[in-house]
């Protein structure tokens, strides 16, 4: 399994450029942080047609209602389960951990 991790830092304006780094490197997994989109501008469709589940959410709670963090599965990977609040997540030295 590849598993990839990418600073976007504004998908709309690179959406061509992940879309081909996408295309390339092929990962199962991509989780990308600071997209910089509201949940209704963000291209669901486009990262579908790419082959990719989508699973995203603005921040909790809510203090820049622009960025919001994406987990993306290819293939037979579908997500099963999402945790709504961040509140509830394990820390990793410091930092959240995406369960």
């Amino acid at each position: 399994m590849k598993i990839a991790t990418f600073n976007i830092n504004g998908i709309n304006t690179k959406l061509l450029g992940l879309l081909e780094w996408l295309g390339t490197e092929e990962p199962d997994v991509a989780c990308l942080q600071e997209l910089k989109s509201t949940d209704k501008a963000f291209p669901a469709a486009a990262l579908k047609e790419a082959g990719y589940h989508a699973m995203y959410r603005g921040p909790v709670p809510v203090r820049r209602a622009t960025w919001i963090t994406l987990d993306l599965g290819k293939r037979k990977l579908t997500p099963r389960k999402r945790r709504r609040s961040r509140r509830a997540l394990p820390t990793a030295g410091g930092r959240r951990a995406r369960t």
